[in-house]
């Protein structure tokens, strides 16, 4: 009886221990993990930044030339910086009718016809005696932007002017009736770009060599200008 007994405690243990053991085994076996789906941010790599808003186009339809060109007139004023010009002059006006070459480019090149006109009270001279000079400037002008709607540069180059003195008198000989000077034009300015119009303020400081117009005064001068036109 007892051999009976033992032999099914047996048979039964060798048929629970296995199950037993599956259980445990697949209670420690290790859970899947949940993985996110990739956003299309993932899959398409870095993403570049918005641009800013004052950003344009490289090259919008009304351009027409690869380089981009302004086309530029308008006027301010000017004076001499001189004290021994100054004494005898007063803050008159300036003008210039300007092509730049470059718009788009980071090195630009400018042409310009210029003019200025100054009130002259040496002695000596008429009540209405004027000081009148026109010539031709070139600058390679640096453009600090080139696709945005504001352009800040800076320009420097030569300059070549004729002066003429206009009076119903002339008794004095520390003036001359006329004179030709060479400039070293030196100007900074910002311009602002929508639409195919252009609006150019800049400052220039002109220093002149070869002049003896105002006897032995130097003729460097200084003027400030609002440009208009139009980019193509």
């Amino acid at each position: 009886m007892k051999k009976i007994i033992l032999t099914w405690t047996t048979l039964l243990l060798a048929s629970v221990a296995p199950r037993l053991g599956l259980a445990q085994t697949s209670t420690n076996q290790p859970q899947p993990t949940e993985v996110a789906p990739a956003s299309p941010a993932d899959l398409n790599g870095p993403q570049m930044p918005p641009l800013p808003e004052y950003y344009v186009e490289d090259k919008p339809g009304f351009v027409k030339s690869g380089a981009g060109m302004y086309l530029l007139g308008g006027g301010g004023a000017t004076g001499f910086t001189q004290t021994a010009a100054t004494d005898v002059s007063k803050i008159g006006g300036a003008y210039d009718v300007r092509l730049v070459v470059g718009s788009r480019l980071p090195i630009a090149l400018e042409a310009a016809y210029i003019g200025t006109a100054n009130s002259m009270t040496a002695l000596g001279l008429g009540n209405n005696a004027l000081l009148y000079s026109n010539g031709a400037e070139g600058n390679l002008r640096l453009n600090l932007t080139s696709k945005s709607v504001i352009q800040p540069y800076l320009a420097a180059g030569a300059a070549w002017k004729h002066y003429n003195l206009h009076s119903a008198q002339n008794t004095t000989s520390d003036v001359k009736s006329s004179d030709d000077t060479l400039e070293v034009p030196m100007a900074a300015g910002i311009a602002v770009r929508a639409g195919g119009f252009i609006a150019d303020v800049r400052g220039a400081y002109r220093q002149s060599f070869s002049n003896d117009m105002i006897g032995n005064a130097n003729l460097s001068n200084w003027a400030a200008k609002l440009n208009i036109g139009i980019e193509f």
